[in-house]
């Protein structure tokens, strides 16, 4: 779903009233409506507004996800205190060719 900005008040009157001059049915514009007003919310991305279900799911992916890229980064940490001093001076020279 696309991401729909925070309107400030007189935006959002104007939208509203831009809104009701439109042709379209009454639960389209119920639901834009309702979009808007979501985009509004200063707390529309706290997960405990979610139901149990989604919320429990979107914390385990939360998790799941720093699990992996702390392991990565720990990896990538440990690898770049094994190299020797020759081996990182040759990969900074290299990377200096590339800019």
């Amino acid at each position: 779903m696309p991401h729909v900005p925070a309107l400030t008040p007189k935006q959002m009157t104007a939208a509203v009233a831009r809104l009701n001059t439109l042709s379209l049915p009454a639960d389209a514009k119920q639901k834009i409506l309702a979009m808007l007003l979501e985009a509004q919310n200063p707390n529309r991305h706290d997960v405990e507004r979610l139901d149990a279900g989604r919320r429990d799911d979107r914390k385990a992916a939360a998790s799941a996800l720093r699990d992996h890229f702390n392991g990565v980064l720990s990896r990538a940490a440990a690898g770049m205190a094994a190299l020797s001093d020759a081996e990182f001076d040759a990969m900074v020279d290299e990377a200096n060719r590339d800019e």
